[in-house]
């Protein structure tokens, strides 16, 4: 069990500084030539160590991103914004606690025999009552399944009673 946790630990590091590489990369003004060198360098580095290409997790992780923001932003009331260089975001819901929602989806909410689980990002802040009706969501499901939690998530809400 430790050597699973230790290696999943490990790849989200790994996951998270593809992403973040990804994003330099693509808002540094490098000319072209400059980039595809550190693009070519950052790639043989890690196909070396890790034997897998870390700017097309990159890329993948950036794609899913796009999709998890772009879903969520079509809810009403709900404000989410682009996180840098991470594989999750925060939404703040309009919900008074993140805490109680959270647990209302798991314990009640289904649709067609589904839920979703969030994070409620109040254990993420160091200040007391920070993100009280915030959620972090991380992206590290496939595409179809990051819509289908979103649509959930929107059920969710509109179902919930604060």
């Amino acid at each position: 069990m430790h050597l699973i946790l230790h290696q999943s630990n490990h790849l989200s590091q790994v996951a998270s500084s593809a992403l973040l590489l990804h994003d330099l990369l693509n808002q540094t003004n490098f000319d072209k030539a400059l980039e595809e060198k550190y693009k070519h360098q950052a790639k043989l580095a890690v196909k070396d160590s890790y034997n897998f290409d870390f700017l097309e997790l990159g890329e993948e992780y950036d794609e899913r991103r796009k999709v998890l923001i772009h879903e969520l932003s079509k809810i009403e009331n709900l404000k989410v914004s682009k996180p840098k260089g991470a594989f999750y975001c925060i939404a703040e819901l309009p919900v008074k606690d993140a805490d109680k929602f959270a647990q209302w989806m798991l314990e009640e909410f289904s649709h067609n025999n589904e839920s979703v689980m969030v994070a409620p990002a109040s254990g993420f802040y160091s200040t007391q009552g920070s993100g009280k009706n915030q959620i972090r969501i991380a992206y590290v499901l496939n595409k179809e399944s990051l819509i289908r939690s979103v649509e959930l998530i929107k059920l969710a809400l509109e179902q919930y009673k604060d």
